[in-house]
């Protein structure tokens, strides 16, 4: 297999110095790594390595298949290589369905130029692999009933590797970018209009590509984005391992061989003895029959062994693909989890708070509906002293020190009232505070999201390069749903700022009317004083009838306004137990929801 792709390299480019490295062990990282250290060493700034294998992996029974991840060591090599100017030409492979991970690299490094193979007529090879990293391709030979003709990605590698050769020699001072770009920006389109993945940005074309290569102006490097080093999943599982062919394409070969030299021995046998039952024309006739049949089983054994080879690249799609849902599912039941608990965090605080203001509106309403019935009852003794013109003087005289007393209590209330209101205000701006970073980081991911997009060359038939512009599917989904959550976690704090405001509020009403309850009885303490002044000075004759009816009226319009007042506060006391009551109804209502929610989620499947 080497021998063939240096004769196909030399056969574009006779005059290169080169050297050959066997990576029959599968050791290429460390063979790459050590042939970039010579180039230093040797001075030499750029370099071409022609990679024509794609990567296997054994497992621990023994079955080989192809391997679509790079060990850490592999990533590491092709990374050094980038980072020394160093273009890489490999091969996409001959399975005929998806390419091997060395050819996929070419996704995260650019210095990689990945190759597929067409058939006489310019048409994608039916072995050839296809896929996303195609970058371009080349004759990849025939058969033609030669099964020892040299066939295959790993031929057309050969033929890029020695245009990437001349083009470099033609401008040395170009770097591993810019070769790549001449080879693709000259590259014949196949296909449909533009890059497809059968056939990448067209077939190769040596001589435009050379042509161009003396007319284009170096330029620096482009900047390239970091490359993150990926754990290798099938560590301590499978054997990382290459191939140039199919296994059971080589044991096919070696077989029609075998057949082959068998036939030729017993036709020197049959020639050296002079056989007389056969002529020298009959014996070759027979030789060629069997050549012919052995050639067509050579053929279905070709086609056997790329059938199995799909089949297997098809379970192993299917295993990664099941893997890959396993762990969606998996961190999908994990952020529930995280969820229901911050939920159920949420909802005990809640519960607290609940139980708080239930217990706290309990206790102002008993005490509202005290100071109501004893208002009444004073307001009942008042309006029944107006339907006498004879009244008792003694009877008269109202207890001062008991509205002091009440003045005094009520002023207590006023004063914890407004602490508690305060507190619940400093509460309400501490949660509104805190959603603030998570609207920002809202509104930080939306940008991200709204701009996630990327550029894609397409090749036109008049040949020119166009930029078409994609969105960049991951960093699209990924800075949505970080914004998604930022909302919900800022829409949770000024909910529950906007309860703590909203009792605030509540509450700041509530003192307004005992403040100016407070302010009616006040006055009225100084009505009983001068009441009770008045009335200490009558000394019960009709002429002092008219004194007393004007004084108890005065009176019963002051316990009216008293009345009043508790009235509103009992009303507004209400309001807020009613309103703290429905929200708490609510609470218990979504805690089931959520709790049954979580009941089905967390039900074995």
């Amino acid at each position: 297999h080497g021998d063939n792709v240096t004769e196909v390299f030399e056969s574009v480019n006779p005059d290169a110095a080169y050297k050959t490295l066997s990576v029959d062990s599968g050791e290429w990282a460390a063979q790459l790594v050590n042939h970039v250290n010579n180039l230093k060493e040797s001075g030499e700034e750029r370099g071409i390595v022609n990679l024509s294998f794609d990567l296997t992996q054994v497992d621990a029974e023994g079955r080989t298949t192809t391997r679509y991840e790079l060990t850490e060591t592999e990533q590491l090599a092709l990374k050094y290589a980038r980072d020394n100017n160093v273009l890489l030409v490999v091969a996409s492979g001959n399975t005929g369905g998806e390419m091997s991970a060395l050819g996929q690299a070419a996704e995260n490094f650019d210095n990689i130029i990945t190759v597929g193979a067409v058939n006489k007529l310019e048409e994608a090879a039916d072995y050839s692999s296809r896929g996303e990293t195609l970058t371009l391709v080349a004759p990849g030979g025939e058969y033609e009933n030669d099964p020892d003709a040299f066939v295959g990605t790993s031929r057309a590698t050969s033929y890029v590797t020695g245009a990437a050769s001349l083009v470099w020699a033609a401008n040395p001072e170009l770097n591993y970018q810019e070769v790549k770009e001449i080879l693709t920006s000259t590259a014949r389109d196949l296909g449909p209009e533009g890059w497809d993945a059968d056939t990448g940005a067209g077939l190769l074309d040596v001589t435009e590509a050379v042509m161009m290569a003396g007319l284009v102006m170096p330029q620096d490097l482009t900047d390239v984005d970091s490359i993150d080093i990926e754990a290798f999943a099938g560590a301590g599982r499978v054997t990382a391992e290459v191939r140039a062919a199919s296994p059971e394409t080589e044991r096919a070969i070696a077989q029609l061989t075998d057949t082959q030299n068998r036939l030729n021995d017993q036709w020197q046998v049959l020639k050296d003895l002079g056989n007389p039952d056969l002529t020298l024309e009959e014996l070759q006739a027979e030789i060629a029959k069997r050549k012919s049949a052995a050639l067509d089983s050579y053929q279905e054994a070709d086609v056997a062994a790329a059938k199995s080879l799909v089949e297997t690249q098809e379970l192993s799609s299917a295993l990664t693909l099941a893997m890959g849902h396993h762990q969606i599912e998996l961190g999908r039941l994990q952020a529930l989890s995280g969820r229901q608990q911050q939920l159920k965090d949420g909802l005990a605080a809640l519960t607290g708070q609940r139980d708080e203001l239930v217990a706290a509106n309990g206790e102002q309403l008993r005490a509202l509906e005290e100071a109501i019935a004893r208002t009444e009852k004073e307001l009942a003794d008042a309006r029944a002293k107006l339907q006498y013109q004879l009244v008792d003087p003694d009877t008269l005289v109202a207890d001062i020190d008991a509205v002091k007393a009440e003045i005094a209590e009520l002023e207590g209330k006023i004063t914890d009232y407004r602490q508690k209101s305060a507190a619940w205000k400093a509460q309400a701006d501490d949660y509104y505070a805190q959603a603030v970073p998570y609207r920002e980081q809202e509104e930080y991911h939306k940008n991200i999201a709204k701009n996630a997009w990327t550029t894609r060359r397409v090749y036109k038939p008049w040949g020119r390069w166009q930029w078409r512009r994609v969105r960049n599917a991951p960093q699209y989904n990924r800075h949505t749903n970080l914004a998604n959550q930022a909302a919900s976690n800022a829409n949770n704090l000024s909910w529950q700022g906007d309860v703590f405001q909203l009792n605030h509020s509540t509450l700041e009403q509530l003192v307004a009317q005992m403040e100016e309850q407070a302010k009616i009885l006040r006055d009225y303490e100084k009505l009983l004083e001068n009441n009770n002044q008045q009335l200490s000075q009558l000394t019960g004759l009709p002429d002092d009838a008219q004194r007393i009816s004007t004084a108890l009226q005065e009176q019963a319009v002051q316990k009216t306004k008293q009345a009043e007042e508790y009235w509103q506060q009992a009303e507004l006391a209400e309001q807020r137990r009613q309103h703290n009551h429905d929200k708490a109804d609510w609470h218990n209502s979504m805690y089931g929801d959520i709790r049954h929610h979580f009941t089905e989620q967390d039900a074995p499947r």
